[in-house]
C-alpha cells in the first residue's frame, strides 16, 4: 500500500489544500528469471483507489500496469 502527502496552493496562492493522496496497492509478478538467461521480465501493476480528499483525487478507480525488462551486460 502506498500513499503520499500532497500540498497544493489553489488559484491565488492564499488557499492551501493538503493531505494524503489516493491509495495505491501494487504487485510484481516475475514472468522470466532463469540462471541460463541474462534477461528478466516482470509485470508491475498498481490499483489506484480513490481515498483522498476530492481536491487531491480524480475520484476514479484506476490501474497502472508496466512491463519491466532488464538485461545484464556482464
Amino acid at each position: 500500500a502506498f500513499n503520499q502527502y500532497e500540498n497544493h496552493f489553489i488559484n491565488t496562492g492564499n488557499h492551501k489544500i493538503h493531505g494524503l493522496s489516493d491509495l495505491e496497492l501494487g504487485l510484481k509478478l516475475q514472468l522470466v528469471k532463469k540462471d541460463s538467461c541474462q534477461t528478466e521480465v516482470a509485470l508491475l501493476s498498481h490499483a489506484v483507489i480513490p481515498t483522498a480528499l476530492a481536491q487531491l483525487s480524480n475520484q476514479n478507480l484506476g490501474n497502472i500496469t508496466k512491463l519491466c525488462v532488464s538485461h545484464s551486460i556482464t
